[in-house]
């Protein structure tokens, strides 16, 4: 069967997400996390992605990045996880898949982004991991609710645009804002206001 083919909006961004193949950890230890660390930002500079937020947890990653053209997203996505894939599989001597499937992604308008960023905060507390976001060390959070600097992320209207971070983060998403950026994410239907005459760009990578 033929994929579906992903829908890219250069310039927008795009909720990311991908999980171990059978839901399997993919990160194991400190120095794993920040190899795959290591991967985004070698792979956002080459392919002129920008990272606004992020969350690594053991089993899955999530990203809201803004690609600038219709290829980078993919490329970004691919070779930072395959480069991963093969320095788990040569330490661990494994063979096969360490991904499951391919990553999801979908593009976002203003306001699901705000709901991305807090959604995607707040998945290590919901997984029972920490009590609050910033104690998360694999995540943004720690840089928007710190102030404290992280090399990874790009400058993004979000500094401009949400001066209480703290109270931003806290405030949790609604059932149906979940539902809908949970079934956006995984269909890759955009839930991004076009602009008019901009056309979507596809890809089936």
């Amino acid at each position: 069967m033929p994929r579906k083919p992903r829908i890219i909006i250069p310039g927008n961004p795009h909720h990311v997400t991908q999980r171990g193949t059978r839901k399997d950890n993919v990160f194991f230890c400190a120095i794993d996390y920040q190899k795959y660390i290591d991967l985004l930002g070698e792979w956002k500079i080459r392919t002129g992605v920008r990272i606004w937020a992020y969350c690594l947890m053991p089993n899955y990653v999530h990203l809201i990045v803004v690609p600038d053209n219709i290829a980078s997203l993919s490329k970004f996505v691919g070779e930072t996880h395959r480069r991963y894939a093969r320095y788990i599989n040569r330490r661990q001597d494994w063979s096969g898949h360490l991904w499951q499937e391919r990553f999801y992604s979908t593009a976002m308008n203003e306001a699901h982004c705000f709901t991305g960023v807090r959604y995607i905060a707040q998945n290590p507390v919901r997984a029972g991991l920490v009590e609050h976001p910033e104690q998360w060390r694999w995540s943004s959070a720690r840089a928007h609710l710190k102030s404290a600097a992280d090399p990874l992320l790009d400058p993004s209207p979000l500094g401009h645009m949400i001066t209480d971070w703290q109270s931003f983060i806290a405030q949790p998403p609604s059932k149906s804002q979940l539902k809908q950026i949970r079934l956006s994410t995984r269909s890759g239907h955009p839930i991004a206001k076009l602009v008019p005459g901009t056309g979507v760009a596809t890809t089936t990578r």
